[in-house]
């Protein structure tokens, strides 16, 4: 039988209380940390956004009375570049907080505890002197999770030295999480408004863009649809040129919105690229203010051009996206400058720096001029000064857009400075690199060239002056008949005399009559003019004028015909070459098109080149026609999308067969696929060129003779 033992325990009476007041402590303070994380969240859910940021500094210090601290804070993760470190997102520091503000420097072991879910215990004094305020004893740094990812922690500041316990430690990192999850709410919400109101304006620009886009287009067709229609039934030639003329202005309008329309699309897809080339910088000049001569003709307005003489020969850069940029320029000028206004393109060498060159374009013109509100608008896409703009005078709004995109591309700048009603004047700036060409003055000149330039413009006298002073030539100028007669009575030994052809109270064919009647000879004389050689040419013929150069003035111009006149060899400078000489005689191509209208436009742009020319309607047949006479053909052009065989298809079969000149005949694509990506694949398919559709006939005839030259020296 076992033996019961009695064991008395006596426990003091004290100690049973003490107990139980603890007990009561800790249910009555687990109590207030619920009443205040409650609190906290009521706070957070009634305070409205503009008021958020405030509300959370406000639970923050009611935080750190809970906590019996000076200070509590937020602070956030982030990737700065080199190291993870942390921001401070909020903070409650008391009345005081530049004596408790903590840096935002962390040791990296502290974040790697941090992020394995550890919480640290700092004693500022002991473990790290000087890093911490001086009032600053204590750091109690807790770590917050949001859905299971580190995403910074909750910090208490003591200056006292202090431990803190579990039931504070849970309530610092609770209401961590409740104060993050409510600014993350935030900003998901505001995210999610900004997101709505970005695609209710994507809409609406997508509403207006196409709005506007179906003018632009439907507008040139009108005219295309409409002058077709009235071509065709027109009775006499007059008539139908009329009309056909007309058809070609608007075709060209369509072609530059389709072209705007593309190049904003590669912007937006970030595939707009730049093609490096060498190039001749007055050529190009020389190749826009042609192309932009005849709208200037047709509203008789003043055009000049001055180029700086230090500026490179040669600049190596996107000559074509330049082109485009400057042609903007004045296309927008001609169209907001009325009749009998100004525009000048000037440019101008800013900085050099070895071969690296900075070049400043400006454009300025006499027409209506932009409002200092309108000016900033400029440059977005859709945009235009005025609202009713393009409804006045046409346009995308895409063009001063693009230029800014392909400008900075160039590391340069673009902007504008206008007076409403006084006119505007355009800038860009556009580095490249550069190097002089050859001298310009030829060697041949048995003197020194004498030439006398009249002209009533100052602008075109100094030019003239300057270019003369450049080149070693002796010149004079005069602005008027009367001053003219007289310089001829005592020097009338000028090896060119140029003219302006509209004088103060007189032309200059009338003038020129006089001044051979004075000097009883023919003169070596270049009529000058802002208009057209056909429209003057009878009455040049009638004085035996012989030579003309139409303004705007270039260099080179000048020199050529300084050389023209003493017999000498012209300077290099590419031209246009003129397709009705039959100087295509002696070769042949093959034309790969499957499209009969395309081929017909092909026959029509080579009229009158004596050019024989060999049809192939699909790429097979293409293919057939070179494998049974290869050395019959001078060159091929490829059109790309046939039937039965790609022109790529194509390309390849013939660069593979084992006749030499298959492997050097010149092939050059021709198609509408005009972007970078295609124009590289066409050469990566074995194909020597390309021309894009439309097809231009001065491109046309400038590939032709390239490769026709090449075959001549090297045959």
């Amino acid at each position: 039988m076992a033996r019961k033992v009695a064991i008395n325990v006596n426990i003091p009476v004290n100690c049973v209380i003490v107990a139980r007041d603890a007990a009561q402590l800790e249910r009555e303070r687990n109590s207030e940390y619920l009443a205040l994380m409650q609190k906290l969240g009521d706070n957070l859910l009634s305070t409205q956004d503009e008021h958020y940021a405030a509300q959370v500094k406000n639970s923050l210090r009611l935080l750190s009375e809970a906590l019996a601290c000076p200070a509590t804070a937020i602070w956030k993760i982030y990737f700065d570049g080199n190291r993870e470190t942390f921001a401070r997102v909020n903070g409650w520091y008391g009345e005081n907080p530049s004596s408790l503000a903590i840096a935002d420097e962390w040791p990296d072991d502290w974040t790697a505890a941090l992020k394995q879910g550890k919480r640290i215990l700092i004693n500022a004094k002991k473990d790290k002197p000087g890093l911490f305020p001086d009032a600053v004893t204590t750091v109690f740094i807790v770590p917050v999770f949001i859905r299971a990812e580190f995403w910074g922690f909750v910090n208490a500041i003591s200056i006292e030295d202090r431990t803190f316990s579990k039931e504070e430690a849970a309530l610092l990192e609770t209401a961590g999480v409740l104060l993050i999850s409510g600014l993350l709410e935030r900003e998901l919400n505001n995210s999610l408004v900004m997101a709505k109101e970005d695609a209710l304006a994507a809409s609406r620009a997508k509403s207006d863009f196409l709005s506007h886009m179906s003018h632009e287009i439907r507008t040139p067709m009108n005219a295309i649809i409409g002058m077709t229609h009235l071509g065709v039934s027109a009775k006499d030639a007059e008539r139908k040129d009329y009309c056909f003329n007309k058809v070609s202005v608007a075709s060209q309008h369509l072609l530059g919105v389709i072209n705007d329309i593309l190049d904003m699309s590669k912007i937006e897809a970030g595939k707009f690229e730049l093609s490096l080339i060498w190039f001749n910088f007055e050529k190009m000049l020389q190749d826009i203010a042609n192309i932009i001569a005849f709208r200037m003709e047709e509203k008789r307005l003043h055009f000049s051009v001055s180029i700086d003489p230090h500026i490179p020969t040669m600049l190596e850069g996107d000559n074509q996206r330049l082109t485009q940029v400057i042609t903007n320029f004045l296309s927008n000028a001609v169209k907001f400058t009325p009749q009998n206004g100004h525009i000048r393109l000037t440019a101008t060498l800013v900085e050099q720096a070895n071969s690296l060159c900075t070049i400043r374009i400006e454009v300025a013109d006499s027409g209506i001029g932009i409002a200092d509100t309108d000016k900033d608008r400029l440059f977005q896409a859709f945009e235009q000064a005025e609202r009713g703009t393009s409804r006045t005078y046409g346009g995308t709004g895409l063009g001063l857009a693009i230029s800014k995109h392909i400008i900075e591309m160039m590391d340069g700048s673009i902007w504008v400075e206008s007076v409403l009603g006084k006119g505007s004047s355009f800038f860009f700036d556009f580095q490249a690199q550069g190097r002089r060409g050859e001298a310009n003055r030829p060697h041949a000149w048995s003197h020194t060239p004498k030439i006398l330039a009249v002209d009533d413009d100052p602008d075109v006298r100094i030019f003239f002056a300057v270019v003369a002073e450049q080149m070693g030539i002796h010149c004079d100028t005069s602005s008027n008949e009367s001053e003219t007669l007289a310089l001829l009575q005592n020097n009338n030994d000028y090896d060119v005399y140029f003219v302006d052809h509209n004088l103060p109270n007189t032309t200059g064919v009338a003038l020129v009559r006089k001044m051979q009647d004075i000097l009883k000879k023919k003169l070596p004389i270049t009529l000058i003019s802002g208009l057209d050689r056909s429209s003057i040419e009878q009455e040049c013929r009638t004085a035996h004028i012989e030579h003309f150069l139409t303004k705007p003035l270039f260099p080179s111009c000048i020199l050529n015909n300084v050389n023209e006149h003493m017999g000498t060899k012209k300077a290099e400078m590419s031209v246009v070459l003129d397709n009705t000489v039959a100087c295509f005689a002696e070769f042949r191509i093959l034309l790969a098109e499957d499209v009969d209208i395309n081929r017909e436009i092909f026959f029509a742009l080579l009229d009158g080149t004596g050019l024989n020319i060999d049809i192939a309607e699909n790429g097979r047949i293409a293919l057939e026609k070179f494998k049974a006479s290869p050395h019959a053909y001078n060159a091929i052009l490829m059109d790309v999308q046939m039937p039965e065989m790609s022109g790529y298809e194509v390309t390849a079969a013939i660069r593979g067969l084992a006749v030499a000149h298959a492997r050097e005949i010149p092939i050059i694509a021709m198609t509408a696929n005009v972007f970078k990506e295609d124009i590289e694949k066409c050469l990566a398919s074995g194909m020597n060129d390309h021309i894009g559709k439309p097809i231009e006939q001065h491109v046309l005839m400038e590939k032709l003779h390239k490769y026709f030259e090449q075959r001549a020296k090297n045959s």
